[in-house]
């Protein structure tokens, strides 16, 4: 109803009426759908309502940006450390195993035979790096292997 009002005036206030309209959209963007006159708009804008509830407006999307940012760097950085190789627990493992492990991180492996009674013969009885350590290449990591029981 209003815009109609309006068409027919921008033959002679160009201006005014593309001002008006722009107010008015914004006016309904932001919730202010049951505007009826041009004298309602004009007393809003001289209240300061619609600057108000712009700012409010680009204040709750700037936050809701911002949130999103930080949750996705977050993840991603939760991502990329669970993505980096870590050094696992090595306890039971063969030394076959191990030495393969070793070859596809590039990590020095070296081997020290120990007798072990609870652990049966060539499986890790113990290694030199705690697990969870970040693999880095040219690691060295001294594993102990068990030789098994020691006869007397």
């Amino acid at each position: 109803m209003i815009s109609r009002r309006l068409e027919k005036m921008c033959d002679k206030h160009v201006f005014f009426c593309i001002m008006t309209l722009k107010i008015l959209s914004l006016c309904r963007q932001l919730g202010y759908n049951r505007i009826r006159s041009f004298d309602e708009v004009i007393e809003m804008t001289k209240k300061g309502h619609i600057r108000k509830k712009r700012r409010r407006v680009v204040k709750t999307r700037l936050f809701s940006l911002l949130f999103t940012i930080g949750i996705v760097i977050t993840l991603g950085y939760f991502f990329w450390q669970t993505r980096r190789p870590h050094l696992p627990n090595l306890h039971g493992w063969a030394a076959t195993e191990v030495m393969a492990f070793g070859d596809r991180h590039h990590i020095n492996v070296q081997f020290e035979f120990v007798y072990a009674e609870d652990v049966a013969p060539t499986l890790v009885v113990s290694q030199s790096l705690p697990p969870r350590t970040r693999l880095v290449a040219g690691l060295n990591l001294v594993i102990e292997i068990s030789k098994g029981i020691e006869v007397r």
